[in-house]
């Protein structure tokens, strides 16, 4: 296991419970969180010190992935007249029959 070596100092982080203030964040070697501790009253001289707030990473649950099962569905113009909207409702006609275990199977 690795031990932590970095750390950082937040005057004010959002936490699980809510806003807290003087938050020590330590991570491994890693990169894996493995302390969050509020109401620090002792900092280390060499934690780096947040400049503002500190909040939860938010990550981006938007995919395209779908758009594989659709290649070459759409990648040609079967009609003269077609055009951006025609590929965007075959593309949602296409869409709506995915079902969650096939997006997951298309994702893998």
């Amino acid at each position: 296991m690795n031990s932590p070596t970095k750390s950082l100092f937040a005057a004010h982080a959002l936490l699980p419970e809510g806003w807290r203030t003087d938050v020590l964040l330590k991570w491994n070697d890693a990169g894996t969180l493995v302390a969050v501790t509020p109401d620090v009253t002792d900092v280390h001289a060499d934690a780096a010190r947040a400049s503002g707030p500190v909040v939860p990473g938010m990550p981006n649950l938007h995919s395209h992935a779908f758009q594989r099962a659709m290649a070459g569905l759409t990648e040609y113009r079967a009609n003269p007249a077609d055009s951006f909207w025609s590929w965007r409702e075959l593309m949602y006609r296409f869409a709506a029959r995915i079902t969650p275990d096939t997006l997951g199977a298309i994702a893998r």
